[in-house]
């Protein structure tokens, strides 16, 4: 059997080739750099009739001196930093440039960062939920103020505008720029509120045939997502619309029975009410669907205005009045989606649980509104207990655990076996 082997004994000088910025490239080895080892052949016959072992002999080119004669293949031409002659050493490090910056020596180590003090990270986390919270609390003081006021820690209520707004402030407006009312008449209707009932009032007047089609990107796709599970889970006929992928095929699932009369109602979400990838699906997608509703924390937004309805999905705090630097999610100096995203969920569950008690019957008790509820999710724990809910077994609080034997001192005697059963009968 031929071998190849690499030769080792002859170290030859590394050549570095360098780029025009000064890196130097590695070193590559090319089919010369293999030796050629001595092979007997005891059989002239031709490649198609004998063995492997016989068809590499050494009486055949090898391929480094087939590389280094053929025309085409020159390593001249083919611009290889090393000739035949030239062989460099095998090494597992990287070769280093001549002007390559030298690595510090141990003595010079990085600083280590500070650690928080297990205080100091319990307060960051619990100002995260805090902040979390609040804009949850600020929505339902803007969706209903009179039942669900914002008041501060001495009792006083909380005036439910934008700070920005000093124009609407002096001129003893009684609403601000964005429409919410202050807080000095908290039975007065706000614009959330109209805006909420409004889109409750789009969706209920689809035919019984129609579905809420829910579209969203990065985190508000997951919101989209989980809005499309909550509506289904309660008897709504819901699906989620990918923005981009609409584009390509996906609009099929836009309801299309009657051209002139869509069926559908689409939401789209944004936190900042002017995501590109909507904007370019809304053009398309209007004519298709029978009501357009914008999830965004700015009903003035190009988004808003360019849909039939507008769901508040703000955390309260609002970017225009911030100073540079700060956002209105959980932490006020890193604009990752958090606030916003549990403000549009707990919208998103709002209308869902709104829609599903209006379409059962606003006066039906829990129970026939559990029964509805078990129809589409007979499965699980949760199914099991309606369930049983419904055939009128009592449902325990907590699953019954398994009785305990006790173990006694004096067990029952093993049985004989049958060899001793067989020995005791012959002996009666």
């Amino acid at each position: 059997m031929a071998t190849i082997a690499l030769d080792l004994q002859r170290p030859s000088p590394t050549r570095l080739r360098r780029h025009s910025d000064g890196i130097a490239s590695f070193p590559t080895l090319s089919l010369s750099h293999l030796s050629q080892s001595t092979l007997s052949s005891a059989s002239t016959a031709s490649d198609e009739s004998a063995p492997p072992s016989v068809i590499f002999s050494s009486n055949a080119p090898s391929p480094s001196s087939s590389l280094a004669s053929s025309p085409l293949l020159d390593a001249k031409r083919t611009g290889f930093p090393f000739s035949s002659a030239a062989v460099p050493p095998l090494s597992l490090s990287p070769p280093i440039a001549s002007n390559a910056t030298p690595l510090p020596s141990p003595s010079h180590t990085a600083p280590v960062p500070a650690q928080p003090t297990p205080t100091e990270l319990a307060v960051y986390a619990s100002n995260v939920i805090r902040n979390e919270a609040y804009a949850l609390l600020a929505l339902a003081a803007r969706l209903a103020p009179a039942a669900h006021p914002l008041i501060d820690d001495e009792g006083s209520y909380l005036p439910h505008y934008s700070p920005a707004s000093d124009a609407a402030s002096t001129s003893g407006s009684d609403e601000d720029l964005d429409g919410r009312s202050s807080g000095s008449d908290l039975g007065a209707e706000t614009r959330t509120n109209q805006a909420f009932r409004q889109v409750v009032d789009l969706i209920r007047s689809m035919p019984p045939h129609g579905k809420v089609l829910v579209s969203g990107i990065g985190k508000s796709g997951i919101v989209a997502r989980k809005m499309v599970a909550t509506f289904c889970s309660l008897g709504i006929q819901s699906a989620f619309l990918h923005p981009v992928e609409a584009l390509h095929g996906d609009l099929g699932i836009v309801c299309s029975c009657d051209p002139f009369s869509p069926c559908d109602t689409l939401l789209l979400i944004s936190h900042s009410g002017a995501t590109a990838e909507l904007m370019r699906l809304l053009p398309i997608i209007r004519p298709r669907v029978r009501s357009l509703v914008a999830v965004t924390r700015d009903p003035d937004s190009v988004l808003a205005k360019s849909c039939h309805g507008w769901l508040d999905a703000g955390t309260g705090v609002y970017p225009s009045s911030l100073p540079k630097g700060t956002t209105d999610e959980a932490d006020s100096t890193l604009p990752a989606p958090t606030s916003s995203v549990v403000s549009a969920l707990a919208i998103g569950d709002a209308l869902a649980l709104t829609l599903s008690r209006l379409r059962i019957g606003w006066d039906k008790g829990g129970k026939e509104r559990r029964q509805e509820f078990f129809h589409c999710h007979p499965g699980g724990q949760l199914g099991i207990q309606l369930g049983r809910e419904g055939r009128g077994v009592d449902v325990p609080a907590s699953p019954p655990s398994a009785p305990i034997i006790p173990v006694t001192a004096t067990s029952t005697p093993a049985p004989a076996s049958t060899s001793q059963t067989l020995v005791q009968s012959l002996a009666a």
